[in-house]
């Protein structure tokens, strides 16, 4: 047996499944179906009656082509899908059985019986996209992108906010397919319940979602997403004290516009410091403020592949600062050495608080650490700390200087 194929059908406790089998494998049926485990169906005498390349499993109430064959029990009102092998349209001649009478097409997984007939059910799959398509309309994304930008369109069918959905909900999909192949990727799944009613496949081309696209960066997306998640704190209700301040990167494969001048706005794919060690490759930066009870980014913003940490958290702290405290209510900023420079404390002043590691290349960090230290490791194998009031860039600071045995180690061993 080759894999399981989630086909499912249910009637109260009766479940019905699909299994695709190697070539060698037809012959091992009745003991593949002794093997399953389904609710009130006998795991014995399987018998086997061929008709040509049909194959009808009498108690398992089977059918069978080629390497695919579905098996079902007693009677069934509704097909939920999950395959692509099985797509619900013409229903064959139905064949009698002992309680019922019903029919299925193995390639189009019709069911049919005297008691249903003529309906015909369509199998669509949703996966995980639902859980995904409930909490962006708990979070009132949509509702937050369509407030603020202008939709003057008679004729629209797909809001932005809807387009915008959509391509949540295929990233999320995980097909990594191009922007006009969209339709393809809803095409067998429930568009009107997970985008918005009246909405069909058709409507999610590229054009509709390159429009919005376009829309969005003229607005500004770095204001849109701040607003986004300015309405996401406040709908769960989350204490944004503190902002965890960050930057990562990505490799891509590809030249995209690696070769070209850096242009003004524009995020420059190139060669930078690779954080997943891969610095022969091109990469592109992102840079984060996270709140600490469910991580939710607060802002988001894209970077160049050579993005200099030290540079860009000083641009971001200069042109965010207070929206960070008036829109978040952010108290304290966290963030590593790359944001410990003078000119960025600077732009912090005395009146925004901060915690930070202070970076060993400062020379008054290393004289601190040489003036501590001995007693520090006086307490053999025992870790410690020390703290101390210090002034840096007219700011008064206080710094916490910590021995941990283990690190020493690890240092020595480095050097």
């Amino acid at each position: 047996m080759r894999n399981v194929i989630d086909l499912q059908m249910r009637l109260g406790e009766q479940a019905i499944g699909a299994i695709e089998l190697d070539a060698e494998s037809r012959d091992d049926i009745p003991q593949i179906l002794r093997g399953l485990h389904l609710p009130d169906v006998p795991h014995v005498n399987c018998k086997i009656e061929l008709f040509s390349v049909w194959a009808f499993f009498v108690e398992w109430n089977a059918i069978f082509r080629g390497n695919i064959f579905i098996f079902y029990v007693k009677k069934c009102s509704t097909v939920i899908s999950k395959s692509n092998h099985c797509r619900i349209e013409p229903i064959i001649e139905p064949f009698q059985t002992g309680e019922s009478q019903m029919a299925a097409h193995v390639l189009t997984g019709t069911m049919s019986s005297p008691k249903y007939s003529p309906q015909h059910y369509r199998g669509l799959i949703i996966h995980h996209l639902g859980l995904v398509a409930a909490m962006y309309d708990e979070l009132g994304i949509g509702e937050a992108i369509d407030r603020v930008i202008v939709q003057n369109d008679l004729n629209r069918i797909v809001s932005i906010g809807q387009a915008v959905k959509a391509m949540v909900l295929n990233g999320l999909g995980f097909a990594n397919r191009a922007l006009y192949l969209t339709p393809l990727f809803f095409e067998d799944k429930p568009v009107n319940r997970l985008i918005g009613a009246g909405i069909e496949a058709e409507h999610l081309n590229d054009d509709v979602l390159g429009r919005a696209l376009d829309d969005m960066y003229d607005y500004s997306l770095d204001i849109l997403y701040s607003q986004i998640a300015a309405s996401t704190v406040k709908r769960l209700e989350l204490s944004a004290r503190f902002g965890h301040f960050d930057s990562t990167g990505f490799h891509v494969d590809g030249k995209y516009n690696s070769g070209e001048e850096p242009e003004e706005g524009v995020v420059h794919i190139t060669k930078g410091y690779s954080r997943d060690h891969r610095p022969d490759l091109h990469q592109i930066c992102l840079q984060l403020i996270c709140e600490r009870q469910a991580g939710i980014p607060l802002l988001m913003k894209p970077l160049s592949g050579n993005n200099d940490d030290k540079t860009s958290f000083r641009e971001t702290i200069n042109a965010h600062i207070e929206q960070m405290k008036n829109s978040f209510g952010v108290k304290y900023m966290i963030a590593d050495s790359a944001f410990y420079t003078a000119n960025t404390l600077e732009l912090m002043g005395k009146d925004n608080l901060w915690i930070s590691r202070v970076p060993e290349t400062l020379n008054l960090s290393t004289d601190v650490i040489h003036a501590v230290a001995p007693d520090l490791m006086s307490a053999l194998g025992q870790s410690s700390h020390i703290s101390l009031g210090v002034q840096y860039s007219n700011i008064k600071q206080r710094w916490v200087v910590v021995y941990s045995p283990e690190a020493y180690q690890r240092g020595i061993k480095t050097v």
